[in-house]
């Protein structure tokens, strides 16, 4: 009877640890997963650029960033939809460093803005069924990763004509 206890103590025991180590490991990868926000809305400014921005809210450097935007539209194909996938030029694909965001940052360096193909008017008529995707990967310090990703629905709606400010402001003012 003493060494079925035993036993029954012990899975017991490792089954309990077990749960904690998952319980601390995850919530240690979630502190240290980086948190960034994209912009809700793409700024056209007065050279025909069009730009989103992308703002790191984690309090750590935010590392290997890369963009991608594609256009996506949706057809009818023979018994079904077909997906219909454009990749856009984004001249700034891969930033290598975004700065750790502090309200006492002077020069807001946790921000960036990053352009798209200055061909988007051209390639994006169809609001019917087409949108964008943007999709940003990046990675922390501690090389853990995570994929943002941002749908621009409508473009007349999507692109408003000005350019974004320095800071965490998501705004765009003329």
């Amino acid at each position: 009877m003493q060494v079925f206890l035993s036993v029954v103590i012990g899975i017991v025991s490792g089954i309990i640890s077990s749960i904690i180590s998952a319980i601390l490991i995850r919530g240690y990868y979630k502190l240290k997963t980086p948190k960034i926000e994209i912009s809700d809305r793409i700024a056209k400014n007065k050279s025909d650029e069009y730009r989103i921005k992308i703002v790191n809210k984690s309090p750590f450097y935010v590392t290997n960033i890369q963009v991608q935007a594609r256009l996506v539209t949706i057809k009818n194909g023979m018994g079904g939809n077909v997906v219909d996938v454009k990749k856009l030029d984004v001249p700034t694909a891969q930033v290598m460093l975004i700065d750790p965001y502090s309200p006492k940052n002077d020069n807001k360096t946790y921000a960036i803005w990053v352009g798209i193909s200055k061909m988007l008017d051209q390639l994006w008529v169809d609001d019917s069924c087409t949108h964008l995707k943007v999709t940003v990967y990046c990675s922390t310090e501690w090389n853990v990763s995570k994929v943002f990703e941002r749908c621009y629905h409508k473009k007349h709606v999507c692109v408003k004509e000005g350019e974004f400010v320095c800071g965490s402001d998501m705004n765009i003012y003329e």
